[in-house]
């Protein structure tokens, strides 16, 4: 069996997915209404306590199909983003978890300014730090990345910015991979010994999250 599908880095990529939904919460707060952007087939938003109605938005029909049966979302929305049929200021947040780099640059520009319209007190987004490389997986051809974005892309549209997922350091350049040896690194990273850290200090970050206040 190999390391990644180990009972202990399953354990351990768990806490991980638990940091994130933490501080979702923490900036979902008072938001009772959310439009989850490339929401996918995992319900994140739709784990967050707090939030009464989450509406998800996929391209991908299966994504959306598992997204529905999961019974986080009170309705799901196939679209093509950065199409968004919605009403302004029709939700109190709108989240992009890990959407922005699967679009051209020009195309997520217009996709975060669409998505700043639609919420009327914040936006949340993460993304890697810098361009990723990674392909269309599972039959999604969408899975595959075409942008990289950095701190200053979201400090100069007004978001702040924390990082997120451990040190980027310890990954391949401009690949998710970590760098060998990898079960020594995979522990330490994702055991979320440096999250404390590196939240603070984002340029050191493999991810981000960028948060804009509208209200």
């Amino acid at each position: 069996m190999s390391f990644k599908k180990s009972a202990l880095w399953l354990e351990l990529r768990g806490r991980l997915h638990n940091h994130l939904i933490t501080l979702l919460e923490e900036h979902l707060n008072g938001s009772q209404t959310v439009l989850d952007l490339g929401c996918g087939a995992a319900p994140y938003v739709g784990e967050c306590a707090g939030v009464e109605k989450v509406i998800g938005v996929d391209a991908c029909y299966e994504s959306c199909r598992s997204a529905q049966t999961s019974s986080k979302y009170a309705r799901v929305v196939q679209s093509v983003l950065p199409e968004l049929p919605f009403r302004e200021r029709s939700v109190d947040c709108v989240t992009m978890l890990q959407v922005v780099e699967h679009l051209p640059k020009e195309t997520a520009s217009t996709l975060i300014a669409g998505a700043e319209r639609l919420a009327r007190r914040k936006i949340i987004i993460t993304t890697p730090n810098g361009f990723v490389e990674q392909d269309g997986f599972d039959g999604n051809p969408f899975q595959k990345h075409l942008s990289g974005w950095t701190i200053a892309d979201f400090e100069q549209r007004g978001y702040r910015v924390w990082g997120l997922e451990g040190l980027k350091i310890a990954r391949k350049k401009q690949k998710a991979e970590m760098l060998p040896p990898q079960r020594i690194l995979s522990l330490i990273t994702s055991f979320g010994i440096f999250e404390s850290y590196i939240k603070s200090r984002p340029q050191s970050a493999f991810q981000l999250m960028a948060v804009k206040d509208l209200s």
